[in-house]
């Protein structure tokens, strides 16, 4: 049954800053009860017009007695308000780094070449760190801030080393430049910067000193010179107690320029890409089975080369493999294990293979990139031949 008003809706509202001490007595109970619920402008304007006794669709389901008095009033209109208006400031992503070649005094003149902190492709310069961050940026949206201190690093990387160790050993806080950041309108907050002696570069620490992010999911990625993470995760996560820090990722510094492949197989692996799918057919002698490409720059090429016809080799009880006709021009890291079905391509050997069974030897020794996956029941792999002719083409 619609919930009723007391008498005399608009006296209603012209009082209801008399009835709020009451109603405020438990007002931290409510608004945590508000918070847990998702409020739309129509919501707003519903109960507005029911407030001023104006005609409303039926309203007899919904729950906007949120100081659970009974009835429906100015306070329940201004919870919902305040609600919709949270909802609206979150789901902002951040994109912050620092990186080594916006922080020394030589970054339009160092020759990238010799300089690991420094990479240029046919449109600019950037920062290692700098270029990592404009992919990520390239796929989840974002807004993008440059970690900067107040005083430059050297151009001498060897001076740079040892600056760095010396504010390790004095726990040094670096001093940031820039404007403060709103820290709280996002709720995603990526974390870059370059592997410094194992770990985070000092300006980290004073940013995770300087903001709050206390319930926001914190994404660390770094750059480094083959010595992969170090402890730096875990620093990061020490810093933020209270946040959610997902799996980050370590990209080697002479890989920069061809890592875009790695940046979105990572960011699918946690969870911060809708993976969008095409459908294919996928012919095996009389059978026909259904899969899907992934939306990779990788799986798109694949895709382009469809109707693609290759001849595979049974191998292990657990796939079929066989050669590319071309060597596809995008690539990435890849992983040495599989999930039952998986498309993958090996950039070692040039291969395409369907991953069919996980059998006692689950870890591969090279490594394949997954470009898709066949949806269809896996069983028929078993009664294949030795070698088998498999077609891939775009389901029409």
């Amino acid at each position: 049954m619609k919930k009723m008003l007391s008498i005399f809706t608009a006296a209603v509202l012209a009082v209801s800053a008399f009835t709020l001490p009451k109603l405020v007595q438990n007002q931290a109970d409510l608004v945590e009860a508000a918070e847990t619920k998702q409020y739309t402008i129509e919501d707003i304007r519903n109960l507005q017009d029911f407030l001023l006794g104006k005609e409303t669709p039926d309203l007899s389901g919904k729950d906007y007695d949120l100081c659970k008095d009974g009835v429906w009033d100015v306070f329940d209109l201004c919870l919902i308000k305040r609600q919709y208006i949270q909802q609206q400031s979150k789901g902002k992503t951040l994109i912050a780094y620092f990186s080594l070649g916006r922080n020394s005094g030589n970054f339009e003149t160092a020759d990238a070449t010799t300089s690991a902190s420094i990479v240029v492709d046919s449109t600019a310069r950037y920062g290692a760190t700098e270029y990592i961050a404009n992919l990520i940026q390239q796929q989840v949206g974002g807004d993008l801030y440059s970690i900067e201190v107040t005083e430059p690093y050297s151009s001498d990387f060897d001076e740079v080393a040892d600056q760095n160790h010396n504010e390790m050993a004095e726990n040094f806080l670096s001093e940031l430049a820039g404007e403060t950041l709103d820290i709280s309108q996002y709720d995603t907050i990526y974390i870059g910067y370059p592997v410094w002696a194992t770990t985070t570069p000092r300006a980290i620490h004073t940013f995770l000193n300087q903001y709050d992010l206390s319930g926001k999911t914190v994404i660390p990625f770094c750059t480094h010179n083959g010595y992969g993470k170090g402890n730096s995760e875990t620093v990061i996560a020490n810093l933020c107690p209270q946040s959610k820090v997902l799996e980050g990722t370590a990209i080697n510094s002479s890989n920069i320029l061809s890592s875009q492949e790695t940046v979105i197989q990572w960011l699918n692996e946690i969870g911060m890409l809708k993976k969008e799918e095409t459908n294919i057919q996928i012919s095996v002698g009389d059978h026909e089975l259904e899969g899907v490409i992934y939306d990779t720059p990788l799986a798109k090429e694949i895709m382009e080369m469809m109707p693609l016809t290759v001849s595979m080799v049974g191998y292990g009880g657990r796939e079929y493999y066989g050669s590319m006709p071309s060597v596809p021009k995008n690539s990435g890291d890849g992983q040495l294990n599989f999930e039952n079905g998986d498309i993958t391509y090996c950039p070692t050997n040039n291969t395409l293979a369907i991953f069919y069974a996980q059998t006692s030897r689950p870890n591969l020794t090279m490594e394949v990139i997954p470009i898709g996956k066949v949806t269809s029941d896996l069983s028929v792999f078993d009664t294949l031949g030795i070698r088998e002719n498999i077609t891939f083409s775009i389901e029409e």
